[in-house]
């Protein structure tokens, strides 16, 4: 019946090839007849039917019904309604498997509601009758009949409540009855499922409702008392939380004696020991909690009116249900420490704020008062561990923890209660914020300021999670206004000052969100936090000064709150350091300069004298350090001395040594800091070298650590374990071993490795104290596999968010992240160090915490011991990785001796000391801890050794005697993460072995797992066997896969259930690393799965049904494009994978179960893609988006790109926009979001999302949108589209475009301002010619929306606009102009020339700093591109080419602007523009940033040489290129002194485009120019001495090559051109000053100055406009005379470029003449005196300073020393005769006046060799007499008529 079944390699072509599915095809009939041929053929007693074909045919029953019955209709499932009703009873009566029996409970009450609803009445009175019957209350009846028909008539109620009213107190009553104490376990679990079901169909309207409630509440605590089970606790806590949802009026009769009773009994639940159980009951909790402001509890206080007194006590307890419910419990756990009654209370807090927010009319005030008052719970719990611990106000500890079990970081504490934090941040972060819409976030917001201000906000917890859960907000909404960060940096700052270390750290850390929330604060930020760092450590000089009065001994509270504000503005200014360089527009270089100098002098030269005063200095001079990333030469102090003194004399010599150790930890994080940052990014060679230095620098730490047993053992401390000293002790070698492990090469330490291994084998001495054994649980848990995590014994659960908060170990005093670390707490990436509690040595960034102090400082110790233990293992010699394997095998063994001899000796040698047996505990915990040291260096080896291809069998038996040994004690104490260790570490074996040792250890597990009578030995055997494939391949181990995947088989049979969750999974394991090797066992492994899923007692087993599911989708995988549709493969693959969408699993079963369904589409689509069209999977796609679950989430989005590239046409119907915007608005997940956005570009859709982020991407995807549509003319031309009005074109949305491009504009979100305008500009350049068809006489389209886009520029151009937005303003402006939009209307035309002027008058006035320097100089650039544009658009519409449209003159060529191929001809110069673009992002940005950071990288200089180099040839090609003599205007002397406009060809599209291209290339080599001249100062001094002198002569000549290009074209280029103007400004500022370079400064000084000159005098010679039509004449003369203002600032750089010149002509020396001058001099010295003429009139007609006269004197000097050089050397006969000619046309000149008054101030001397010159001296000059150039330089007579050679500067880089 299963219609065409082609094969999976078949492609479908239409939507007819898909597969059909039976029950599409088939009615609603033909199941059940094929339900009763079932039933029918298992008559016999005893018989049941066959559960799996049952499974099936219930499955294809179900989905028809769900369709009506499919294609009969409703009435086809009446006329077989009783024949179904009668088969699914008598399959529940026969004691079907637990899902067959919820499936006909399903079809049941899916029959009724879609058939004849009468019979139901009758039906339920049957299972009443059933229920009742003695067999059934004797329990005659098998437990599976009776929990069926319980279930059934759960089911029938839920779905009917209402109607089945009358019935519900019987239903009651005999579920009830089920329910007693003497029931299964799971009949008692499906009885109160019932009884929660009859309250909630009922509800609050009922008449019966009060005494079924009654009942219920009374029967639920009943069984809560006598159960045993988990799910009979989970069922009672349902019933409870039923009652209290369903209005509780049973909880509130008799004074609300039933609410005290059900609060004590969900209170005493909390602690459960099943997590869904305690959440379970917290959940309970919460609809309690709610249930005090229900309508029932209304009434009941109303029916006490004529009891005054109990009426007060009713509504008194209905008041405090809250403070019953959640904050008294809240505080007792806390108090207590009880972690998991503090989790199951998040549960109850989420449940309750649900409550509340569908009560509330505003849903979101609701939900912010309600996280301020979660919040404000946390100041009762502080002032009651304060009160407990008789301290200060606001500095309590947390309670419940035995002295003898503190933590070492327990003296450093400051008050903070992690636990307790961590669950009020959930509960803010998942029940608050996530809920939130962007006004309900900035309104929490507000509020979270304020009460960090309070006086609440004094108790450190309050201010914990406050500060967190602002910069949780700052992070999510993505951008804020100025005025919301000045409000909340007075209260952060203040929090920098408190005295709790996690306090300050934590406001660091808003800081750092608040500068990425509003970036231009950021400097203003940084610079207060510089200056308030240099005044507190001024303060703490004065406060620690031998003549400040001096505390009691052993005290340092006269330097406290000096010490404390030191180190808080040290962490605020390195954590906005880091942020800086994660901001788009960074921060003036400046403040890194003066980060820099400040750090310098704190470490060098602390002011502080004292011992700890300086060391609080030096520890704040290193957290700038380490954020800056700085030089290693700075670091040395850390490591180089010889560390604390760990035998103080002093009385309070023990605070002094332990700020010592504070400090140098710093240090050495400062290391890791940089190591992870320029280190990371060093060559192979460099990186090697700094590896070396550092492990030099490290090792006398090492050598100080390990001569003291105090430093060694923090514990052993003066004050033991909870003394200062000890904390101190212990984050120094935290650190050190982190500075270790971040080094990527241990063969950089190698004189080391004994001295490390001694310290960190201490870590495997036994203990037997509780922090002991949590502290070595955590850290197994970070090393093993995340693929087993089902196992337990923290497996995954609903979101990883709850799986955090239920494995928080986090402790007082823990260690907190420096901004560097992991990257900053509230943004994503960034380059942190490896964190102390990675296992392993590699240099990625771990993970964000999720929660504060995620982890305790012993705890945080213990595992850096432990992983670098590991990576030694895996990096010493094979003897002494036997050793150390001996020496764990030991300790894992319980031979103390041994271990401590290990501990001490660095080796496993055996003595013959006595051996003593450890107890228990003592015991585990040391297993524990050789699993972890042992996983993380077997993992190592193991990787290495299957590179490498050889096998070393003797370390790899003794793995595997050390994992026989680690089984032995998971099997004893039943610990699946010691089973799961055990099994990995057998795995590691096989790596580290040969394929024969492994083959044959994979045998022995399968043959072990077999023999073995235990099930937890055979569970970890048999994942055993399945890490052996993983770890190994399935190629290696082809030959053992067939006896391995029976053996596996096999054993369900005779296994328990929990057994059977270990064999599907490393069925599993073994089938997805065996490929088409496992083909042959497809069918069994499906069948056994099918049958585990059947069996009794599944549902039990967390993990167990998506275990199933997740094999069978490795078996999909397995058969690949051979699955068959229609197989009994692909039908036992579909029945498994439709059993994951049951309800009610444990746990997070649902998420798992969820992502094997996801999961299974997404193979479907991959293998099968006609089994279903591409829209028959969107609604399993879409409904998870939104789950917690981000793996879930993960494989949704990869399905649904799939399906979208795969078959676009089949998924664009479905108008997925809207939900796919929603979903990329909630994500928090970079990957997902990036997939999500993906998939949105592919299906084209737009939409909007309140959320920044999403608002963004929008945005582009509109631009995205007009690129992507291309050249069809319907989308532009309103007359194309008119004529094929069928399509969705873009001239029909321009009204709406337009409006959202303003709209983005004008808003107040800055991000979004710049795409705005490039939106407009895109719809100027493509719908800018486009004409309106409904416009009278013809006009424009775009012209209606002019106000628009004048109102756009005004806020664009305006004086304090952004930087970034003004650029994109100009660029707007200047197309809207040439687009004519303004054509006609003088107001507008003025209006916009206004706001474009309006800057150059403001050209010189100091710009506030907030950003970095490249920010104004780019911002400069596209201002004066934007002139540059309208002068070419001017000159254009003069031109006789321009051809009339719409009432405007438009040159025809300007259509082509943007067209880089109408330019540039050659590919070269393509590919140059190409690299130029990519290295302005990639090179010159971060060296601007940080220049020494960028030059410390050895790749950096050649890279910038390269970009220099690139800059000059470009340059070249665009001066003289296959174009370059159309573009080029090679002017004489003549035309320059002339007032005339410039001669040569008209200027067009591609001369402007190539004017644009120019400008940035110059840009580039004025942004590199600094970096390279060193015109930065003292900064990179230490490393260009680095560098070398070859690596610097190679900077040096690249960069004159650049210099000279760019004075060659601008030289040669129409005047016209300001972006080069500009660009020569910054290139002239940023030029060097030294010798080598300043004959290129002098000559683009020079050309720069006529160029100027050029453009002022083409302006003056324009005459005003006289005629209305005028209008593009009127742009030409009024740019062109407002672009005279660029030659102010050209022209102070005059005197400057003379010097220059004048050094060159009179330089060689007496007695030598022009033939020692260098043809480049001569060429450089000829065009500047000749553009340096052209500056004279230029001068005059600009007025003001310097004017006329101040050139000319700079200008006499040097044209006396062309004619006649001083000192009897010879002149350059073509210099002399340009010299000459140009003294004698300036005398009679029209700045005759102001020369010749130069020439009477010359020096007598200099006048007489002017005077002695040749006679033709003031004879009449003639205009352009020198325009030729000669072909010779041979000496000459004075007179002669030698010319200048062509001014080409070919070979200036050589000089």
């Amino acid at each position: 019946m299963n219609g065409n079944t082609p094969s999976a390699t078949e492609a479908p072509g239409t939507t007819n090839e898909y597969y059909i599915e039976e029950e599409e095809a088939l009615g609603f009939h033909v199941w059940v007849a094929e339900l009763e041929l079932l039933i029918g053929t298992s008559r016999a007693p005893g018989q049941q039917p066959d559960p799996a074909e049952c499974l099936e045919v219930l499955q294809k029953l179900q989905a028809t019904l769900e369709s009506d019955g499919g294609g009969g209709g409703v009435a086809r499932v009446r006329e077989y309604q009783r024949r179904c009703e009668d088969a699914l009873v008598e399959l529940l009566l026969r004691g079907a498997a637990p899902p067959v029996r919820r499936l006909a409970s399903a079809c049941l009450a899916r029959l009724f509601a879609v058939g004849d609803v009468l019979p139901l009445f009758a039906r339920v009175a049957a299972f009443q009758v059933f229920l009742g019957s003695r067999e059934a209350l004797a329990r005659a009846v098998p437990a599976p009949v009776r929990a069926g028909v319980l279930q059934a008539l759960t089911a029938l109620v839920a779905t009917h409540g209402r109607t089945l009213a009358s019935g519900a107190p019987e239903t009651l009553a005999l579920a009830l009855k089920h329910a007693a104490r003497g029931s299964e376990a799971a009949v008692r679990a499906q009885a109160l499922a019932a009884v929660a079901a009859v309250v909630a169909g009922l509800g609050d309207a009922d008449r019966s409702a009060p005494a079924a409630q009654a009942d219920a509440l009374r029967g639920a605590l009943r069984a809560a008392r006598d159960s045993a089970d988990a799910a009979s606790r989970v069922a009672a806590a349902g019933v409870l939380q039923a009652v209290a949802e369903a209005g509780g009026a049973a909880l509130w009769a008799a004074g609300g004696g039933g609410f005290e009773d059900a609060v004590r009994q969900c209170c005493s639940g909390l602690a459960d020991p099943v997590h869904g159980a305690g959440d379970a009951w917290g959940a309970a909790l919460g609809a309690l909690a709610a249930s005090g402001k229900s309508a029932a509890a209304a009434e009941a206080a109303r029916a006490l009116e004529r009891k005054p007194s109990r009426r007060t006590a009713l509504e008194r307890l209905q008041s405090d249900a809250v403070s019953m419910c959640l904050m008294a419990p809240l505080v007792e756990a806390a108090m207590a420490d009880r972690r998991s009654a503090l989790r199951a209370l998040a549960q109850a807090w989420l449940a309750y704020m649900a409550a509340e927010e569908r009560r509330a009319a505003d849903a979101e005030a609701a939900l912010v008062d309600l996280a301020v008052r979660a919040i404000e719970t946390l100041a009762v719990v502080s002032s009651a561990a304060t009160a407990a611990a008789g301290g200060p106000a606001g500095s309590g500890a947390a309670g419940g923890c035995d002295a003898a079990d503190a933590d070492v970081g327990a003296a450093v504490s400051g008050g903070e209660m992690p636990a307790v934090q961590a669950a009020v941040l959930y509960v803010l972060r998942v029940g608050v914020i996530e809920r939130l819409g962007e006004s309900g976030q900035r309104r929490l917001l507000e509020r979270l300021a304020a009460l960090a201000a309070s006086v609440l906000g004094g108790h450190v917890p309050v201010a914990v999670v406050a500060l967190d859960a602002v910069g949780r907000l700052l992070e999510g909404l993505g951008e804020v206004p100025a005025e919301v960060v000045a409000g909340l940096e007075a209260p952060i700052v203040w929090k920098l000052l408190a005295p709790h270390s996690a306090l300050r750290s934590q406001a660091a850390a808003v800081l750092a969100a608040m500068a990425a929330a509003e970036p231009s604060s950021t400097a203003r930020l940084l610079g207060a936090q510089l200056g308030a760092l240099s005044a507190a450590a001024g303060r703490l000089a004065a406060a620690a000064a031998p003549d400040a009065p001096s505390p009691a001994p052993g005290e340092l509270a006269g330097v406290k709150p000096a010490m404390d504000a030191a180190h808080g503005f040290a962490l605020g200014a390195a954590a906005l350091l880091v942020a800086a360089t994660r901001l788009p527009l960074g921060v003036p270089a400046r403040l890194m300069r003066e980060a820099d100098s400040l750090a310098r002098r704190l470490l060098l030269n602390p002011a502080s004298k004292t011992g700890a005063a300086a060391g609080c200095e030096r520890e704040a001079g290193y957290a700038l350090l380490g954020a800056l990333s700085a030089q290693l030469d700075l670091t040395r102090q850390a490591a180089a001395g010889a560390g604390p003194d760990p035998n103080p004399g002093r009385p309070d010599g023990e605070a002094v040594v332990a700020a010592e150790a504070w400090w140098r930890a710093s240090a050495l994080a400062a290391l890791q800091a940089f190591m992870a940052g320029p280190g990371a990014a060093a060559g192979r060679v460099e990186a090697g070298r700094l590896q070396r230095s550092m492990a030099a620098l490290l090792a006398p730490t090492l050598e100080a650590v390990c001569g003291a047993p105090s430093l060694q053992d923090p514990l052993r401390g003066r004050a033991g374990p909870g003394g200062a000293y000890a904390a101190a002790a212990a984050a120094l070698q935290l650190r050190l071993l982190g500075a270790y492990a971040a080094l990527p090469a241990a063969a950089a330490f190698t004189d080391q490795h004994e001295a490390l291994l001694r310290l960190c084998a201490r870590a495997l001495r036994p203990a037997a104290t509780a922090s002991a054994a949590g502290a070595a649980a955590s850290a197994l848990l970070g090393v093993l596999n995340s693929q087993d995590a089902v196992l337990g014994p923290c497996a995954p659960g609903r979101d990883p968010l709850g799986d955090a908060l239920a494995a928080f170990a986090g402790a007082p005093g823990g260690p907190t992240h420096l901004p560097w670390e992991a990257g900053l707490l509230y943004s994503s990436g960034g380059a942190g160090a490896k964190s102390y509690h990675s296992p392993s040595n590699a240099a990625a960034s771990p993970e964000e915490p999720a929660f504060p102090q995620p982890h305790a400082l012993g705890a945080a110790l213990l595992a850096a011991q432990l992983g670098l233990l590991g990576s030694l293992l895996a990096a010493v010699s094979p003897a002494n990785q036997a050793r150390i394997l001996d020496l764990m095998t030991a300790a894992a063994a319980g031979d103390s001796a041994a271990a401590a001899e290990g501990a001490s000796s660095g080796s496993g040698g055996s003595s013959g000391a006595r051996r003593k047996q450890l107890d228990a505990a003592a015991r585990h915990t040391a297993v524990t801890c050789v699993a972890a040291a042992a996983l993380g260096g077997l993992g190592d080896l193991a990787r290495k050794c299957r590179g490498e291809g050889v096998g070393r069998e003797d370390v790899a038996e003794r793995a595997r005697c050390l994992a026989e040994t680690i089984l032995a004690e998971a099997v004893e104490r039943e610990d699946p993460a010691l089973q799961r260790a055990a099994a990995e570490a057998f795995a590691c074996a096989a790596c580290i072995g040969s394929d024969a040792f492994a083959a044959g250890l994979v045998r022995g597990m399968a043959r072990a797992s077999a023999e073995t009578p235990s099930p937890a030995r055979r569970a970890a055997l048999a994942l055993a066997a399945g890490c052996i494939f993983r770890a190994k391949g399935g190629i290696a181990l082809a030959a053992a896969v067939g006896g391995t995947a029976s053996t596996l088989i096999a054993l369900a049979a005779s296994s328990p259930p929990a057994v059977h969750l270990w064999l599907l999974h490393g069925l599993w394991l073994a089938a997805s690393a065996a490929g088409l090797a496992f083909l042959p066992h497809v069918r069994p492994a499906l069948d056994l799965a099918l049958g585990v899923l059947l069996a009794e007692g599944a549902a039990a087993v967390p993990g167990l049904r998506p275990a199933a599911g997740r094999l069978a989708n490795a078996m999909v995988a397995v058969l690949g494009p051979e699955l068959r549709l229609g197989s009994r493969e692909y039908a036992r693959c579909r029945a498994l994978i439709r059993e994951m969408a049951a309800g009610g699993l444990p746990g997070g079963d649902d998420a798992a179960a969820g992502l094997e369904r996801v999961l299974y589409a997404q193979q479907l689509a991959l293998f099968a893609p006609h089994a279903a069209p591409a829209v028959a999977h969107l609604p399993l796609l879409l409904a998870t988006l939104r789950s917690r679950q981000p793996a879930l989430r993960r494989a949704a989005v990869a399905t649904l790109r799939h399906l979208a590239e795969r078959d676009p046409e089949g998924v664009l119907p479905a108008r997925l926009e809207g939900r796919l915007f929603a979903a990329l608005d909630c994500e928090g997940d970079g990957r997902i979001a990036s997939q999500l956005e993906a998939t949105l570009q592919v299906s084209g859709g737009l939409g909007a999302a309140p959320r920044l982020r999403t608002r963004l991407f929008a945005a582009r995807c509109v631009l995205d949108i007009l690129a992507a549509v291309g050249a069809d003319a319907r989308h532009w031309d309103p007359a194309a589209a008119a004529a094929d009005a069928r399509g969705d074109w873009l001239v029909a949305q321009l009204p709406a475009l337009v409006d959202a491009g303003f709209r983005m504009a004008t808003g107040q979100v800055e991000a979004l301002r710049p795409l705005g305008l490039r939106l407009l500009r895109a719809l100027v350049r493509r719908f800018g010619a486009a004409p309106d068809p409904l416009a009278e006489g013809g006009g424009l389209l775009l012209v209606q929306h002019q106000a628009q886009f004048v109102a756009a520029l005004r806020l664009a151009l305006a004086p304090r606009a952004p930087p970034v937005a003004a650029a994109a303003g100009a660029a707007l402006a200047a197309a809207f102009l040439g687009a004519g939009l303004a054509a006609g209307d003088a107001l507008v035309l003025q209006r916009l020339m206004g706001l474009l002027c309006a800057p150059l008058a403001a050209w010189d006035a100091p710009a506030e700093e907030m950003f970095a320097e490249w920010v104004g100089a780019r911002a400069r650039l596209a201002l004066l591109e934007a002139h540059a544009h309208c002068a070419v658009f001017a000159a254009g519409a003069a031109e006789p080419g321009a051809c009339e449209a719409g009432g405007r003159r438009v040159e025809k060529s300007c259509n082509g602007v943007g067209n880089l191929g109408d330019l540039l001809d050659a590919p070269a110069c393509l590919a140059l523009a190409e690299r130029l673009q990519q290295a302005l992002n990639l090179v010159l940005q971060p060296a601007l940033l940080d220049p020494a950071e960028t030059l410390a990288s050895a790749d950096m200089p050649a890279m910038l040489a390269g970009v220099l180099a690139d800059a000059a040839e470009l340059l070249r090609m665009l001066a003289s290129g296959s174009r370059g003599e159309r573009m080029a205007l090679r002017v004489g002397l003549g035309s320059e002194l002339g007032p005339g406009p410039a001669n040569g060809q008209p200027v067009d599209a591609a001369a402007a485009l190539a004017e644009s291209l120019a400008a940035g290339v110059l840009a580039v080599a004025a942004a590199a120019a600094p970096v390279v001249a060193g015109n930065d100062g003292a900064p990179l001094a230490a490393v260009r001495q680095g560098l070398g002198e070859a690596a610097m002569q190679q900077l040096h000549a690249a960069l004159r090559a650049a210099l000279a290009a760019a004075g060659d074209l601008v030289a040669a280029w129409p005047a016209q051109r300001l972006p080069l103007l500009c660009a020569g400004i910054l290139l002239l500022e940023a030029a060097p000053s030294g010798a080598q370079a300043t004959a290129a400064q002098a000559f683009l000084v020079a050309a720069v100055s006529a160029a100027a000159q050029r453009l002022h005098a083409a302006g003056a010679a324009a005459p005003a406009p006289a005629t209305a039509g005028g209008a593009k004449r009127e742009l030409s003369w009024r740019r062109a005379s407002d672009a005279s203002r660029c030659w102010r600032p050209l022209a102070h750089r005059a005197p400057q470029a003379a010097a220059t010149a004048r050094r060159l002509l009179i330089g060689k020396g007496p007695g030598t003449g022009w033939g020692a001058m260098h043809e480049d001099d001569v060429q450089v010295a000829g065009e500047a005196l000749k553009l340096f003429l052209a500056a004279l009139p230029a001068a005059a007609r600009a007025g003001g300073e310097p004017g006329e006269a101040a050139v000319a004197a700079v200008l006499a000097p040097l044209l006396v020393a062309a004619a006649a050089p001083p000192g009897g050397q010879r002149p350059q006969p073509a210099l002399a005769e340009l010299a000459l000619r140009a003294v004698a046309a300036l005398a009679a000149g029209g700045s005759a006046a102001a020369f010749r008054a130069a020439l009477a101030a010359l020096p007598a001397d200099a006048k007489q060799r002017l005077q002695a010159c040749s006679p033709f001296l003031f004879a009449p000059f003639p205009r352009g007499a020198l325009k030729a150039s000669a072909a010779t330089a041979a000496p000459a007579p004075a007179a002669s008529t030698q010319r200048l050679p062509a001014i080409a500067l070919r070979n200036f880089a050589a000089m």
